[in-house]
């Protein structure tokens, strides 16, 4: 919005040129969104770290996990996936019948 077009009676009281303030309307609107945009990118910064540091502070907790766990003496192979046991199982059992389907083609080819 820029105050110079409006008509006098709507114009706001404004301190007159070497007064209080030396900047333009348009100028002090123009950082005012600067201010908000930046205010913006900070706080989205400050979300962002604070994931971060959750996210560093569950790592954390499971190389400790790792750590304590590489004490015991290794009787058995131990292995951790991300993926829940189930997604896991599933992949796996897709990976088995595409190979299976191959295999089958494969024997076709030869016959």
């Amino acid at each position: 919005m820029i105050v110079e077009n409006l008509p006098p009676a709507q114009k706001p009281d404004l301190p007159p040129s070497g007064q209080g303030f030396d900047m333009q309307p348009a100028i002090a609107l123009r950082g005012a969104k600067s201010l908000r945009r930046l205010r913006d990118r900070v706080e989205a910064a400050v979300k962002e770290i604070k994931r971060l540091r959750q996210q560093n502070r569950k790592l954390a907790e499971q190389i400790s996990e790792l750590e304590a766990a590489s004490n015991i003496k290794p009787t058995k192979a131990v292995l951790t996936f991300d993926e829940n046991e189930r997604e896991l199982l599933d992949r796996i059992n897709k990976f088995i019948r595409t190979i299976d389907n191959y295999l089958v083609f494969d024997k076709e080819d030869e016959d």
